[in-house]
């Protein structure tokens, strides 16, 4: 877009209906709040050459106070998102955040937000909290509580999916038939999984790269994956793995 551009309510609404909708940063001009400024500045230049009629300078009053409202709502809703986005960097290397649509000045925010989220945790956490141990002898007691470390260690790696030479896929087992065989858990993870966490549209990817362990926008975990393993994803999850060429969608 043009310096020249000519804001409109009506535009600015749009930006801010969409960035309110959706949990995902919006693409926006990347001068769009300087533009909302020079463009302020100008109508009330308009207003203070006292060459208005007395309903026309309430109109355009009216005009900028809403102007304003909607540029600092847009900025408080993308200022929201980096801070969700900061906090999830800083609790795992591995996380999959898409920065497509940050502002220069948003990306540099995030870097060092999470920066310093990371380092709180590790000077508080790992640094100065002690660590558990149990006198000799003793055979209970207050276990200490796991790292997050040791929770991403704990979580099971998906299995590749095995595909048939039949184009018809083999019935799905109920949990009670699951269990039949001795020694075998109802909560056995399946290679096949599906995250409950979400209610958009899901996408079934193969991985086509090895992916470790990382973290959704709800802070839940997925992985890791290996090559071929394929899973049903959120949709917004599985366009950052498709855009990184992690993962290639595959067609019902």
């Amino acid at each position: 877009m043009g310096d020249d551009i000519e804001l409109s309510y009506e535009t600015l609404f749009d930006l801010l209906r969409r960035e309110k909708s959706r949990e995902e940063l919006q693409e926006i001009d990347p001068s769009l709040f300087e533009k909302a400024a020079k463009y302020i500045i100008k109508k009330q230049d308009i207003l203070h050459t006292g060459k208005l009629s007395m309903e026309d300078m309430e109109k355009l009053s009216l005009q900028l106070r809403n102007v304003r409202k909607i540029v600092e709502d847009l900025y408080h809703r993308r200022e929201k998102k980096i801070m969700d986005m900061a906090l999830i960097k800083s609790r795992t290397k591995d996380s999959i955040i898409s920065t497509r649509f940050l502002l220069p000045n948003e990306e540099d925010v995030l870097g060092r937000v999470s920066t310093i989220l990371l380092d709180q945790f590790r000077s508080v956490i790992e640094k100065d909290l002690p660590v558990f141990s149990s006198p000799p002898g003793l055979s209970y007691g207050i276990a200490p509580r796991p790292g997050i470390q040791q929770v991403l260690a704990a979580v099971p790696a998906a299995q590749p999916v095995q595909e048939s030479a039949a184009a018809t896929p083999a019935k799905a087992a109920s949990p009670r038939e699951e269990a039949k065989e001795p020694g075998q858990s109802l909560s056995e993870p399946k290679a096949f999984k599906e995250s409950v966490s979400f209610s958009q549209k899901k996408v079934v990817v193969r991985f086509i790269t090895p992916t470790p362990k990382f973290v959704g926008p709800n802070l839940e975990i997925y992985g890791p994956f290996q090559e071929q393993d394929m899973i049903s994803l959120p949709e917004p999850i599985a366009e950052i793995l498709l855009e990184q060429r992690k993962a290639e969608k595959v067609e019902s």
